[in-house]
C-alpha cells in the first residue's frame, strides 16, 4: 500500500470516536497491487455496525480518493460470540497477520485477543480436522 494511503486511513480511523481498534489485513497490507483494502474494526458497544461500516467507507474514500467500494470494512465485535469456525479462522488471519491501524484502548484490544485465543484453543482440534 502506498504510504500516503496508509497515513490517510490511519487518520480517518484514529479520528472516529466509535472505533476502539482496527487492523489492516489482506493483500493490500503487503502489496501495492490489490483489489480492495481490508479493514477489521472493533467498535464501541453502542455503535451500529452497519452504519459504522458505511460511514467509514465514505470517509476513507473522501480521504484517499479511492472509490468507497474498494474498502472492505468489517466490524468484528460479534465474531467471538458467533463461535463458528470460519469466524475464528478469519480472526486468526486478522490478528496474526494484520497491522494495527489505530488502538484507543490497549486493555480492550488485549482482552479481545485473549478471548480469541481461549476460544481458538477450545476449537483447535476441530479446526485441524476441518482444514485437513
Amino acid at each position: 500500500m502506498h504510504p500516503k494511503d496508509l497515513k490517510a486511513i490511519r487518520t480517518v480511523l484514529a479520528e472516529n470516536p466509535a472505533i476502539v481498534f482496527a487492523y489492516l489485513y489482506g493483500s493490500s497490507k503487503d502489496s501495492v497491487v490489490y483489489n480492495d483494502i481490508d479493514i477489521a474494526v472493533y467498535s464501541k458497544e453502542d455503535s451500529n455496525p452497519l452504519s459504522l461500516s458505511a460511514d467509514l467507507k465514505i470517509d476513507l474514500s473522501e480521504n484517499t480518493g479511492r472509490p468507497p467500494d474498494r474498502f472492505d470494512v468489517r466490524v468484528i465485535n460479534h465474531l467471538l460470540a458467533k463461535g463458528d469456525l470460519f469466524s475464528l479462522l478469519y480472526l486468526r488471519d486478522v490478528l496474526n497477520g494484520g497491522i494495527v491501524l489505530t488502538d484507543h484502548d490497549f486493555s480492550q484490544r488485549a482482552a479481545f485477543i485473549e478471548a480469541f485465543g481461549m476460544k481458538y484453543r477450545e476449537c483447535e482440534g476441530l479446526i485441524a480436522e476441518v482444514l485437513s
